[in-house]
C-alpha cells in the first residue's frame, strides 16, 4: 500500500490570484497530510474478548450503522485554537465579523453532512445499497482560544500548545482542537492533518496557512479542506491509498468502491498510466481475487461527473456514503477499538449527553463483548438475551429496560455513564399478575437480570424491578446478582411491591431476589455531591430478599451518612456466605455481610405488614451512627452479629446506638456484640434503646456489651396488661459500661417501666455485670424492678443498684443458645411439634397459678404464684414465638398459621399484628373490625386509652387509601397533616408507623431523630453489699448467716411511727411455716431453724402499706 503525502500546489502569491477567479481545488493549500495506518484493527484497549456473532457480524462493521430516522444525532464539539504573533497579529482577528465566518463555516459543514448528495461517478459492479442523505453527524463551535505566541503562531507540531492548553485553558478537553497556525512558505507539503496527541490523549485536527486573511474563514475549498479532516477524525481513509481493498473484510465500503476492481484502473493503455512509476506516477492496479483497486487521481474520477467520495481528495467531494456515515457513528459508539486510525478520544466531544428519544432495541439473543458507548435507551424485547461482558457507557439518565421474558446478563461486564453525570439505571419490568417460576406451560413471565461480577455505577438507580414510567402494574423483576459492585449510585436496588403467588396453590413464595458476595459502595468519585443522603438499596413490599454476605460501605463521608437498606412493609434475610464449595466452609472463607459508614445501616419500618420477616445474622456494623433502626418491625431476628458503633448527630449532643427498637414486639435479639471501635471519640454510645413495646413478653438475650455508656437502655412502656409481663433481660454480658441496665424517666403517664419480675425464683437472669460501672441496673421507671441472680455466680451480683429490689438464688442460668452459635430458626417437623407441646405445658401451668394466685389474699403467697405467672408466661412465649419465626422464615407465606396463633396468644399486640395482616391481604372491612373490638376485647390503662384513638385514626386512614389502589406516595394533603400529627402526638405503634411512613415517603420534609435520655448523673445508684439488704421508707429487713444452717438471725428497722410487726416465713410452695413477732425495742431477733429442710425460703414483712420481701436459703 502506498502512502504519499502530496506536493503544496500553489504559491501563496497565486494562491490570491486563483481565490479571485475562483478555480482553487479541494485542498488548494496542499493536499491531506494524514497518513493512513497500514494493517489490522489494533487490538481494544480495555482486552474484551471480540469474538461474538454479534460483534463480527453486526457491530464492527459500516453497514450495521447505516443511520436512518431513528438514529440519535451526534454533534462534535470543536474548539477553535488560533495561534497568532506575540503582538496579536499574523491571523485571524477577533471580531464580529470573524465570529459570524466561523458560525458560517460551522453550518456549510452540518450542510455538507446532513444533506449527502449522490455519487456522480457509476460503479462496474455496483452494490445493492439505499443512498441515505442525512449522515446524522453535526459540528458545533464549542469555543474560540486566541493564543498571542509567534512560536505557536508557525508551529507544525502541537507538543508545545497542548502544554500551553492544558495549563492555561484545563477545559479545552471538552471538544476537539482545530489549531490554526502561519508556517513559513513551503514548510510543509499539505494543508492540514487529523492526528492523536498521545501524552494528553487528545484528537485534533491542525491546519496550515487558512489564517491570510483577519476575517474570511469560508470559502469552498477551506470547507471541503475541513470537512475531509473532520472525516478522518470520525474514522474515515483516503479513496487513493487507505481503504480497504478485500471485499470480504468487515469494513469495505462497497458503496465507495463497488464489488469488482474497477476496469479503468486495471487498463494499461488508460492515458493516466503513461508516466507510470515517473518519478511518482500512477501505475495500473493488478488486484488480488475479491480485492478492488485505489481510485488514484485523474485515472478514476475524470471520467466521471461530480459529486465525489468525501475522502477523495477531489473537488466537490460531497457524496458521503452510507458506510462513510455508518463508520463515523461505529467509531463514536465502539470507542475502545481503533480502527486503523487511532480516534478513541472522539466520543468524548460529543454535545448529546442525554437519552435520544427512540431506544436501540434488541430483538434477539446478543453478547457485547466489546465496549461501546450508548446514546439512546436499550430495549431488550421479550424472548431475548442481552449478554454484556466488556463495558457500557450509557447516556445521562439513559435507561437498560428489560421487558417481561426479557434477560440481561452482566458477566464480568460494566455499566456506568459516559459523562459527569449520573444514568438512569436498569428497569426490570415484572408484572404484577403473574409469578416469578418458569415451569411447563408457563415461560418466564417477568424481566430476568442476571449479574456475575459485573461493575454497575454510577446510576441514579442503579436496578429497579418495574417500569417507572408504569409503576403500578410492573414490578416483579427477577434479579439474581453475584461478586458484583454497586459503585456510586445514588441507588443501587429499588424494589417495589409484589406479590410472587402462584396459580396452582395461590401461596406466594419469596421475591426473587438475591445478592450474594456483591458489595454497595460510594466513594470520592460519587456524582451527587460531596456527601451520600441516599440508600444503597430500598425496598418496600416485598418478601425474603436474600442478602448474603455483602458489603455495604460509605467511604464519602467522614461522619456516618445514608443508610444501607431501608425498607418498608418489607422481608428480607441477611447473613454471610461460604466462599467456598467444600462443606462445613474451611476456616477463613466465610464472608459476613458488613456495614460501614452509614447514618442508619439499616431502617426498616412496618405499618401494613405482618407476615413479612426481618432476619439479620453474621453481620459486621462499624461506625454506622445506628446500625439497626427498627420501627413498628415485629417477628424480626437479630442474632450472631457484631455493632462497632459510630457517631450520629441528630441529638443534642454525639452518640451512637447499635439497635433501636421503636414499638417492635416479639423479636429474637440474641448473641450480638457490641463494642467501640479503637480509638472512638467520646459520645453517648447506646447498645440497645428499647422504646414501647407494650407487649406480654420480650427479652433481649445472651448479647455481649463493652465499653459503652449504656449498654441496655428502656424507654417508655415496655409491658403489658400487668407490669409483671414485659421485657426482660437475660444472659447479657456487661463489661466496661457506664451502665449496664438504664431505664428511662417516667414520662408522665406512669406507666413506664420493664417487666417488673426480671427472672424468678424459678430462673434467674443471668446478666453479668461491669465491675466498673456507674449503675448496674438503674431504674427511673414508674415501679420497683425485682431483679433475681445466681448469688453463687460472682459476675452476676449487682450491687450498684437504683430503685431495684436484689433477690440473691442458688440458681444457676446456663444461657443455652436458642438461635446464637449457628441455631436456624425455620424449625424441624419434630422441633415444631415440640415447641407446640411446650407451649400448651406452660400455658397448663401459667393457668393454674393464675388461678392460685385470685384464691389467696395472703401477699407472700400472691407474690409467689405471681412469680410463677411470669416464669410461665416466659416460656409460653418463648414456646410461640419460635413457632411464629419459624413460620414467617418459611419461603412458604403461612398466613393463616400467623393469624391462628396471634389469636391463641390473645394480646393487644397480637391483635394489633392481625389487624395489619387484614390490611397485608386488602380486607380492609376485617381489618377496621378487627381496630374497633379492641376497646371490647381489652381492659384498658391510661396508657392504651390515650394511644387507643391515634390508632384508630391511623388504621382508618391507611384502609381509606389502600381500598382506593393508592401507595404511601400518593397521599392527600390532608392524609399527610393527620399522620403529622399522629406521629407527633402518639408514642405507641400510631406514632411509630406514622413517623415511619412520613420518614420513608417524604423525607425531604419529615425526619424523626431517636435521642436516648442521657442518664441522671445527679442521683447515683445505692451500693448494695453481699447481705443485699432490702431498705424502703425506713423498713429495713436482712437475714444473716444467708444461706444460714440451724438458725438465722433478722435484723430489722421499722418505720417511726410502728412499734411492732410480724415477719412471715413462708416455703417454696407458697405456705405459710413460721410466723415471727418484730419489736422495735430489739431490731434482731434470733430464729431457730434447725427444724426446716434444706431449701429456700421466702419472708415477708408488713407495715404501713409497705412490703418488704427477701429469700432465705437453709443448708444441710
Amino acid at each position: 500500500m502506498n502512502n504519499k503525502i502530496y506536493n503544496l500546489k500553489a504559491s501563496l502569491i497565486s494562491i490570491f490570484l486563483l481565490i479571485s477567479l475562483g478555480i482553487l481545488n479541494a485542498q488548494n493549500f496542499g493536499d491531506c497530510g494524514y497518513i493512513d495506518e497500514p494493517g489490522p484493527p489494533l487490538t481494544p484497549a480495555i482486552g474484551c474478548e471480540n469474538l461474538s456473532d454479534a460483534w463480527l457480524n453486526n457491530y464492527r462493521t459500516p453497514g450495521y450503522w447505516i443511520p436512518d430516522g431513528n438514529t440519535p444525532i451526534k454533534t462534535v464539539l470543536v474548539n477553535y485554537i488560533v495561534c497568532l504573533k506575540d503582538d496579536g497579529t499574523g491571523g485571524w482577528v477577533d471580531s464580529p465579523e470573524f465570529r459570524d465566518e466561523v458560525d458560517l463555516m460551522f453550518a456549510s459543514l452540518n450542510t455538507w453532512y446532513s444533506n449527502s448528495i449522490p455519487k456522480g461517478y457509476s460503479l462496474t459492479c455496483e452494490p445493492t445499497y439505499t443512498h441515505i442523505y442525512d449522515t446524522r453527524i453535526r459540528f458545533e463551535l464549542n469555543d474560540i482560544i486566541f493564543i498571542d505566541n509567534s512560536v505557536f503562531n508557525t508551529a507544525l507540531s502541537t507538543n508545545a500548545i497542548f502544554d500551553y492548553l492544558e495549563l492555561h485553558h484545563p477545559d479545552y478537553k471538552k471538544a476537539m482542537n482545530h489549531f490554526f497556525t502561519m508556517p513559513p512558505q513551503g514548510s510543509t507539503s499539505y494543508w492540514g492533518r487529523y492526528s492523536i496527541d498521545g501524552e494528553y490523549n487528545q484528537s485534533y485536527v491542525i491546519t496550515h496557512y487558512s489564517m491570510w486573511d483577519d476575517t474570511q474563514v469560508v470559502w469552498p475549498d477551506h470547507i471541503g479542506h475541513i470537512a475531509h479532516e473532520y472525516g478522518h477524525a470520525l474514522g474515515l481513509h483516503h479513496t487513493y491509498n487507505g481503504e480497504y481493498t478485500d471485499i470480504t473484510h468487515y469494513d469495505f465500503l462497497d458503496d465507495i468502491f463497488g464489488l469488482c476492481a474497477e476496469p479503468l484502473m486495471i487498463d494499461p493503455n488508460n492515458p493516466c498510466f503513461s508516466s507510470c512509476g515517473e518519478p511518482n506516477e500512477p501505475c495500473p492496479c493488478n488486484p488480488s481475487p475479491n480485492h478492488i483497486c485505489y481510485f488514484v487521481d485523474d485515472c478514476f474520477f475524470s471520467n466521471f461527473p461530480e459529486p465525489y467520495p468525501l475522502m477523495s481528495g477531489y473537488p466537490n467531494p460531497r457524496y458521503i456514503s452510507p458506510k462513510y456515515a455508518g463508520r463515523m457513528h461505529r467509531d463514536l459508539s465502539c470507542y475502545a477499538n481503533t480502527f486503523k486510525i487511532p480516534n478513541s478520544p472522539m466520543h468524548n466531544y460529543v454535545k448529546e449527553k442525554y437519552a435520544y428519544q427512540i431506544p436501540l432495541t434488541i430483538s434477539e439473543n446478543e453478547t457485547w463483548d466489546f465496549a461501546i458507548k450508548m446514546y439512546q435507551d436499550i430495549v431488550i424485547e421479550p424472548g431475548n438475551t442481552l449478554t454484556i461482558t466488556c463495558k457500557v457507557k450509557m447516556p445521562i439518565n439513559g435507561k437498560i429496560i428489560v421487558k417481561q421474558g426479557a434477560i440481561l446478563k452482566v458477566d464480568g461486564g460494566t455499566i456506568t455513564t459516559a459523562h459527569d453525570s449520573k444514568w438512569g439505571g436498569i428497569e426490570v419490568w415484572g408484572n404484577r399478575d403473574d409469578n416469578q417460576f418458569e415451569y411447563t406451560g408457563h415461560p418466564l413471565a417477568q424481566g430476568k437480570l442476571i449479574l456475575n461480577d459485573a461493575l454497575i455505577e454510577h446510576a441514579n438507580v442503579a436496578v429497579r424491578n418495574f417500569d417507572y414510567s408504569n409503576q403500578a402494574t410492573t414490578a416483579g423483576g427477577i434479579i439474581i446478582a453475584k461478586n458484583c459492585t454497586f459503585q456510586n449510585n445514588s441507588r443501587a436496588i429499588s424494589l417495589k411491591p409484589y406479590k410472587n403467588i402462584t396459580d396452582f396453590n395461590n401461596v406466594e413464595y419469596d421475591y426473587r431476589a438475591t445478592f450474594t458476595n456483591c458489595t454497595f459502595t460510594v466513594d470520592s468519585d460519587y456524582l451527587g455531591g460531596s456527601s451520600y443522603p441516599s440508600w444503597h438499596m430500598m425496598l418496600w413490599g416485598v418478601k425474603g430478599v436474600r442478602i448474603n454476605g455483602c458489603i455495604f460501605e460509605n467511604n464519602l463521608d467522614n461522619t456516618p451518612s445514608g443508610n444501607a437498606i431501608y425498607s418498608y412493609d418489607a422481608g428480607y434475610n441477611i447473613k454471610g456466605t461460604c466462599t467456598s464449595l467444600v462443606s462445613p466452609c474451611p476456616t477463613g472463607q466465610y464472608n459476613n455481610t458488613t456495614f460501614d459508614g452509614f447514618y442508619r445501616a439499616i431502617e426498616s419500618v412496618n405499618s401494613s405488614n405482618a407476615l413479612y420477616q426481618i432476619y439479620i445474622r453474621e453481620s459486621n456494623f462499624a461506625n454506622n451512627g445506628y446500625g439497626i433502626h427498627f420501627r413498628s418491625v415485629n417477628d424480626a431476628v437479630v442474632v450472631g452479629n457484631k455493632f462497632e458503633l459510630g457517631i450520629y448527630d441528630d441529638c443534642n449532643y454525639d452518640a451512637g446506638t447499635g439497635i433501636f427498637l421503636d414499638n417492635c414486639k416479639r423479636f429474637a435479639i440474641e448473641d450480638n456484640r457490641f463494642k467501640l471501635l479503637q480509638n472512638a471519640p467520646p459520645a453517648h454510645y447506646v447498645g440497645m434503646h428499647t422504646l414501647n413495646t407494650n407487649n406480654t413478653f420480650d427479652e433481649i438475650y445472651d448479647n455481649k456489651f463493652d465499653d459503652m455508656i449504656v449498654a441496655n437502655h428502656a424507654e417508655g412502656k415496655n409491658w403489658n396488661v400487668e407490669n409483671t409481663m414485659g421485657l426482660a433481660y437475660y444472659c447479657n454480658k456487661n463489661q466496661n459500661n457506664s451502665w449496664d441496665f438504664y431505664v428511662e424517666k417516667d414520662d408522665g403517664s406512669g406507666k413506664t417501666g420493664i417487666q417488673k419480675n426480671q427472672g424468678s425464683r424459678y430462673y434467674v437472669a443471668g446478666n453479668t455485670f461491669s465491675q466498673s460501672a456507674t449503675g448496674h441496673f438503674n431504674n427511673w421507671g414508674s415501679y420497683e424492678i425485682d431483679y433475681y441472680f445466681d448469688l453463687a455466680s460472682p459476675a452476676e451480683v449487682p450491687s450498684k443498684l437504683y430503685e431495684v429490689e436484689p433477690y440473691p438464688e442458688l440458681l444457676d442460668n446456663t444461657c443455652p443458645n436458642h438461635y446464637g452459635g449457628g441455631g436456624d430458626i425455620l424449625l424441624s417437623a419434630a422441633a415444631y411439634q415440640q415447641r407446640a407441646s411446650d407451649y400448651n405445658s406452660a400455658l397448663s401451668s401459667y393457668n393454674t397459678a393464675y388461678n392460685l394466685y385470685n384464691s389467696t389474699n395472703d401477699s407472700a403467697t400472691k407474690r409467689m404464684y405471681e412469680e410463677q405467672m411470669s416464669y410461665y408466661n416466659m416460656l409460653l412465649s418463648r414456646a410461640v414465638y419460635d413457632i411464629l419465626r419459624s413460620d414467617l422464615a418459611d419461603t412458604l407465606l403461612q398466613a393463616e398459621k400467623f393469624e391462628a396463633w396471634q389469636e391463641e396468644l390473645n394480646t393487644y399486640a397480637a391483635a394489633e399484628s392481625v389487624v395489619d395482616l387484614y390490611l397485608q391481604q386488602g380486607d380492609f372491612v376485617a381489618a377496621m373490625n378487627k381496630v374497633d373490638s379492641l376497646q371490647i376485647d381489652f381492659v384498658f390503662d391510661a396508657y392504651d386509652s390515650v394511644e387507643y384513638p391515634y390508632y384508630q385514626n391511623l388504621k382508618s386512614l391507611q384502609a381509606t387509601w389502600m381500598d382506593q389502589g393508592r401507595t404511601i406516595f400518593e397521599l392527600t394533603a390532608s392524609e399527610i397533616n393527620s399522620l403529622s400529627a399522629i406521629a407527633d402526638s402518639s408514642r405507641g405503634v400510631a406514632g411509630a408507623q406514622a413517623r415511619g411512613i412520613l420518614a420513608f415517603a417524604y423525607d425531604s420534609i419529615y425526619s424523626y431523630s431517636s435521642c436516648a435520655q442521657m442518664p441522671d448523673t445527679t442521683k447515683k445508684s445505692a451500693i448494695f453489699s453481699g447481705d443485699f439488704n432490702n431498705e424502703k421508707s425506713g423498713l429495713f429487713v436482712t437475714a444473716k448467716p444467708n444461706p444460714a444452717n440451724n438458725s438465722v438471725t433478722f435484723t430489722f428497722v421499722l418505720p417511726d411511727n410502728v412499734e411492732s410487726t410480724s415477719l412471715n416465713l413462708y416455703n417454696a410452695n407458697g405456705g405459710l411455716v413460721d410466723k415471727l413477732v418484730l419489736n422495735k425495742s430489739t431490731s434482731k431477733i434470733k430464729y431457730n431453724c434447725s427444724h426446716l429442710k434444706a431449701g429456700v425460703y421466702y419472708y415477708s414483712v408488713s407495715c404501713l402499706n409497705e412490703q418488704m420481701t427477701g429469700k432465705l436459703i437453709i443448708v444441710r
